[in-house]
């Protein structure tokens, strides 16, 4: 998909940098949605300045720096103040509040979990409880658009958190054979724990043989 049908999509719904960007997630490399998002949305300010230079103000372009300015883009609203025009940003139509501003509490949760288990892990795996009115809407976006560079915001979501919290525990972030296995419901906050049964038995078969001293 074109970065320039990014306008189109920002015309009719306000989206925070992670949630534009993630619609783009299968381009560029060495960036996070976060920065993608925001990356995009200076690309299009600066393409529609250029075209009021070239062209003039008209309401169209006028009204394409509100929509940016109403998702939360800092340079189109200062771009905007000077003209004597104040546009306050609006609540992000995927996410909301902007849910990603509490990963990192998220992320100080999850690992105060693991830590209450009372057991050493190598690794463990993350996963997310989105609100489905949440997912419905990300979804309405990708089908009206017809966006085929999209990723999921639980697939956002889990690998940002599990990121932040490999980082405080210093224990790998790994999906496919994790000694322990964490959810977050993202709605209440809850914290859900569970230590794999494969662990659970190679923690056994160690204690076992300690007692008995047999080395086997």
């Amino acid at each position: 998909m074109s970065i320039e049908r990014a306008m189109d999509i920002l015309r009719k719904y306000p989206l925070c940098n992670h949630c534009l960007g993630r619609l783009f997630a299968r381009l560029g490399t060495g960036l996070d949605n976060e920065e993608r998002g925001r990356a995009i949305k200076d690309y299009l300010l600066m393409r529609i300045h250029e075209r009021i230079l070239n062209e003039g103000l008209s309401d169209e372009l006028l009204n394409d720096i509100k929509a940016l300015a109403m998702s939360g883009h800092e340079p189109s609203i200062k771009f905007l103040s000077n003209m004597g025009i104040n546009v306050s940003p609006v609540k992000c139509y995927v996410c909301g509040d902007n849910i990603f501003t509490r990963l990192n509490e998220w992320a100080d949760n999850i690992a105060n979990s693991l830590r209450s288990l009372g057991i050493e892990f190598r690794s463990f795996r993350l996963g997310s409880k989105v609100p489905l009115d949440i997912l419905s809407r990300e979804l309405s976006i990708t089908t009206e658009f017809n966006v085929s560079s999209a990723e999921s915001i639980k697939r956002e979501i889990n690998r940002e958190l599990g990121k932040r919290v490999s980082a405080i525990l210093g224990v790998p972030f790994n999906r496919e054979e994790p000694d322990v296995e964490v959810v977050i419901d993202i709605n209440t906050g809850s914290v859900e724990t569970q230590v794999m049964p494969i662990y659970i038995l190679a923690r056994y078969r160690k204690v076992h043989r300690l007692v008995n001293g047999e080395g086997r």
